[in-house]
């Protein structure tokens, strides 16, 4: 075994296991997710991705996230690729508002990383990213959206994929 695959393997195997730790409240809900990728070469070395996704809770049917984020690439390798972008996310707030219709803005800054590993048919896509999130700001009712956003949280993020 080469020292990239064995390396592969630890950071899967440590990655996977850090999964069972559990430092937030989970809630379990039905949905639909689609949404819309597009790729625009600029260079050899850079390109633009960006999607747009939306989100709908299957009981009751109601919208429940609309998403658009782009971010800009850059080949550091033949299988390395480091990327900085930008989210916009609109939380629909169901029964927690007096007033239903407010979708919620989020702004996520985000850096990432992404190496792949080819074993014959089967392609392993590692990425980590680092994304900090920010939300706009409501008055003290939580009626009414106010200029400005507020720092939530920073949040580091691992992602294995595997493609055959």
């Amino acid at each position: 075994m080469s020292i990239k695959f064995k390396f592969s393997l630890f950071l899967t195997f440590c990655f996977i296991n850090l999964g069972f730790l559990s430092f937030g409240q989970s809630i379990k809900e039905q949905a639909v997710w689609y949404g819309y990728f597009f790729t625009i070469p600029l260079s050899q070395k850079w390109h633009n991705v960006t999607e747009l996704q939306e989100r709908h809770l299957v009981r009751p049917i109601q919208q429940n996230q609309f998403m658009v984020r782009t971010r800009f690439h850059r080949n550091l390798g033949k299988n390395l690729d480091a990327s900085t972008g930008l989210s916009l996310f609109l939380h629909h707030k169901i029964g927690k508002l007096e007033n239903d219709d407010i979708n919620w803005p989020e702004i996520r800054p985000h850096l990432d990383i992404s190496l792949k590993t080819k074993l014959r048919k089967l392609t392993l896509d590692q990425r980590f990213r680092g994304e900090i999130r920010f939300f706009q700001n409501f008055d003290s009712n939580h009626t009414v959206l106010l200029d400005g956003f507020f720092f939530r949280a920073y949040r580091s993020r691992y992602r294995l994929q595997a493609s055959i």
